[in-house]
């Protein structure tokens, strides 16, 4: 009996831990409400009291985004490992500032609120930026786990993106937003039933590989088949924009080199993400071609990179010199080979690479082709390697000895071409921003000496940030960011994080934020730069 009872205390001593826990988190969400209501119930009074004597308030709330509460929603508290790094004033703790640059240049660190954002509960606040540092002026907003642990889903003011846990930066697909000067931008995590996961839930990357050798041939086929004799490109001297419709994977760097011709020749894309997997989206485009990319300039079906880039070429008056034609083969043959050894070098940088494509459809089709096509390539790539004669654990080595060949031949020129771009340098910075926001692509950046022309391609092809979703070069100071986030847990063990800026619809950013575990989150900004200063504003 002695046993039996102690391992009956024990349960029934975590089952009361357990009430006590949830009647913890319904009681502190009783509190917000009953001061809502509260607050409520005084605008009410006040209002009735105008009417009956006569007068009317000088503003009435509206219906959309009425003024309820007369005081931030919550304060800033400082972690103490980060509180010397910052400084909370005001009158409700709402403004924090930050104390000194950070010592780590190019970092931020995070300072959240005394909310504690619960499953059950809808929470929104509004922050203004009251001063940037003009040298270190990139902020992050969004939420933390408690203490700053994960989850984290977070926005970035200094690029276009946005990052979950310890995940790479992501684009967002759609190129850049433009926020003006105080426009109000608003940031939310949305729970519903139809939310979807990036992340399968059980399925290990180990299990993920024995069922994924199936779609290795989908993926490998346009990384094979592109890297042959490219006809040469001849223009016809034509100045007409043309119509163009990309068939694409994102992470292909032919692919990728056609984005980057249109992007220099200010070409607009219609861009189509075909499933690597099923390849749905190209069935009876071009025949029984399989390979990506497809386009249709002007009504034609043109396939390959060489050749849809010769087709562009000719309808906007543009062509190449004998050295791009050179160069350009030593792309294909060379320097596309270093890339697969590389990004899928281990099962960490496998997914990195793959949730570039997995992202772009539907829960189960984004499952398996970002699962079973990484696991795939982890595999095929050893393969490919061995032919490219990469020996195994020098991947990065052939990468770097290609890149510097390239910053050799470039020399203290700004091009290769001199003055201004030419298609070698199209060529060769189109594959290479096929990787970007991956391991490999940091490295070759941080590791060779092409990091500035690098930069300057970006430019030249319009791909530095002129109009961010939260940019630190267009939100002004004075400008307000307004939050909101829903984790009701209707239906659902999963929230959705979303962004709408003004009156527009909001914009899906996170699907997979779960809501399901004993954990509560907390609404974060990140500063890194001396003087920087955020100011928690009422609710409006």
């Amino acid at each position: 009996m002695g046993p039996l009872s102690c391992k009956h205390r024990k349960n029934l001593e975590c089952r009361l831990r357990r009430q006590l826990g949830e009647q913890k988190e319904a009681d502190d969400l009783l509190a917000h409400v009953t001061e809502d209501f509260q607050q409520l119930m005084a605008i009410v009074a006040n209002l009735r009291q105008a009417v009956e004597s006569g007068t009317r308030p000088e503003t009435l709330p509206g219906p959309d985004r009425p003024k309820l509460v007369p005081k931030p929603p919550f304060c800033w508290q400082p972690s103490q490992e980060y509180e010397k790094e910052f400084q909370v004033t005001g009158e409700y703790n709402e403004i924090v500032t930050k104390v000194g640059d950070f010592e780590d240049q190019g970092w931020v660190i995070p300072v959240g609120g005394s909310w504690r954002l619960m499953r059950g509960g809808l929470y929104h606040w509004t922050i203004r930026i009251e001063r940037k540092c003009t040298s270190r002026p990139q902020l992050q907003l969004g939420i933390h786990g408690a203490n700053h642990n994960q989850p984290w889903r977070l926005v970035t003011t200094s690029r276009c993106s946005w990052s979950r846990d310890d995940e790479p930066w992501q684009d967002r697909a759609g190129g850049d937003r433009r926020v003006v000067q105080k426009e109000l931008s608003q940031l939310a995590v949305v729970e519903g039933s139809m939310a979807r996961r990036t992340r399968s839930a059980g399925l290990g990357f180990t299990f993920a590989c024995s069922l994924a050798l199936f779609a290795a041939s989908a993926f490998v086929g346009s990384w094979k088949l592109q890297a042959r004799a490219r006809p040469s490109r001849l223009a016809a001297g034509a100045t007409a924009s043309p119509a163009v419709k990309l068939y694409q994977f994102e992470s292909c760097p032919f692919c990728s080199k056609v984005r980057a011709y249109c992007d220099y020749k200010g070409v607009k894309l219609n861009k189509i993400e075909v499933n690597p997997v099923t390849k749905a989206q190209i069935d009876g485009v071009a025949g029984d071609y399989k390979k990506v990319p497809i386009a249709e300039v002007d009504g034609e079906i043109v396939t390959g990179s060489a050749d849809i880039i010769r087709k562009i070429g000719a309808v906007i008056g543009s062509s190449e010199t004998e050295a791009d034609a050179e160069w350009g083969q030593w792309v294909d043959s060379t320097l596309v080979k270093t890339l697969p050894p590389n990004i899928y070098r281990t099962p960490g940088e496998a997914l990195q690479i793959a949730g570039k494509v997995g992202d772009s459809f539907d829960p189960v089709s984004g499952t398996v082709a970002k699962y079973f096509g990484g696991a795939a390539m982890f595999f095929v790539a050893k393969s490919m390697a061995k032919k490219a004669g990469i020996a195994e654990g020098k991947e990065r080595e052939a990468l770097y000895e290609s890149c510097a060949k390239w910053a050799s031949a470039l020399g203290e020129k700004p091009y290769l071409a001199g003055e201004k771009p030419g298609m070698a340098d199209l060529e060769v910075f189109g594959v290479l921003a096929s990787v970007e926001g991956t391991d490999t692509h940091a490295d070759m950046l941080a590791n060779t000496g092409i990091s500035s022309w690098y930069d300057r391609m970006k430019t030249a092809c319009g791909r530095v940030s002129t109009g961010l979703c939260l940019s630190f070069r267009l939100i002004e100071e004075g400008s307000y960011i307004h939050l909101e986030v829903d984790m009701r847990g209707v239906n659902s063990k999963h929230g959705t994080f979303a962004m709408a800026i003004n009156d527009e619809p909001f914009e899906q950013l996170f699907d997979d934020i779960p809501l399901s575990q004993p954990y509560s989150l907390i609404p974060v900004v990140s500063m890194g730069g001396n003087q920087s200063q955020v100011r928690l504003c009422p609710n409006y």
